[in-house]
């Protein structure tokens, strides 16, 4: 009764890894209690069908299958025989990354930022993300792309200021296509080289820029503590209006 998923084969095709969560029967839990969901990492051997479990997680909260994002654990194998993969362990959504023979997983991207879509580099050693992460006010609430190589806790920084940019893959050795939008500009996909330069993928005399109001950045705590983030709409002009605020 386990749900099986996100399997990935190894670069020689000898082995497949995959996750694993257990069904524990028993009573439903109520819907209005957080209980852990644990879940393992294993490798199997595609010849014999042998494999064993080279990670557990721990049966905690934080410990839970990272299902608020929509490709969960973003299970990938890396090179030197590394399994990279997303958990949320200190209670934030970060990638990790661990042999695929077993022992303790390494923080790659330390920090108090979550990590949404990934992507490995075309020679296995280096991963590409999005995270609202970054040294410019306000980048708590956006999205930049970030790289870190597969075997040590060493972010790189690909992309910054006041846009946006997310879902990073690799466009040849060198090279790194993103998706990028803002508050006046229309998403469109760049890509950027090792030099640091952007460019825009297609006809830039076709883009679009609506006219929209850039944002100001509001926060606000709940009634239980927690900060919460919300971007407010306001006209130009000052003076008594009615204001949106989206949280988020």
């Amino acid at each position: 009764t386990g749900f099986d998923g996100g399997a990935v084969w190894s670069p020689d095709g000898r082995r497949v890894a995959f996750t694993r969560q257990p069904g524990d029967g028993g009573a439903p839990q109520p819907l209005l209690t957080e209980a852990p969901e644990p879940w393992s990492i294993l490798v199997a051997d595609a010849t014999s069908g042998e494999g064993k479990v080279v990670w557990r997680s721990p049966r905690t909260a934080e410990g839970s299958y990272p299902s608020a994002i929509s490709d969960g654990a973003a299970l990938m194998w890396g090179a030197g025989d590394r399994l990279v993969f997303r958990a949320e362990l200190d209670n934030w959504a970060h990638l990790y990354s661990l042999s695929a023979s077993g022992g303790e997983p390494l923080l790659l991207t330390p920090g108090k930022y979550m990590v949404e879509h990934t992507s490995l580099s075309r020679d296995r050693t280096m991963l590409f993300y999005d995270a609202n992460n970054g040294a410019t006010s306000g980048d708590d609430d956006r999205r930049h792309v970030f790289r870190v190589p597969v075997d040590r806790a060493a972010p790189q920084t690909v992309t910054h200021g006041t846009g946006l940019e997310w879902t990073p893959v690799a466009a040849g050795s060198d090279r790194i296509a993103f998706v990028a939008a803002g508050p006046t500009r229309a998403g469109e996909v760049r890509m950027i080289g090792a030099d640091g330069r952007e460019t825009l993928i297609g006809d830039a005399a076709t883009g679009y820029a609506p006219p929209m109001v850039v944002p100001k950045q509001v926060t606000f705590k709940a009634t239980d503590g927690m900060l919460i983030h919300g971007q407010l709409f306001e006209p130009a002009g000052g003076g008594r209006h009615p204001a949106l605020v989206f949280v988020h």
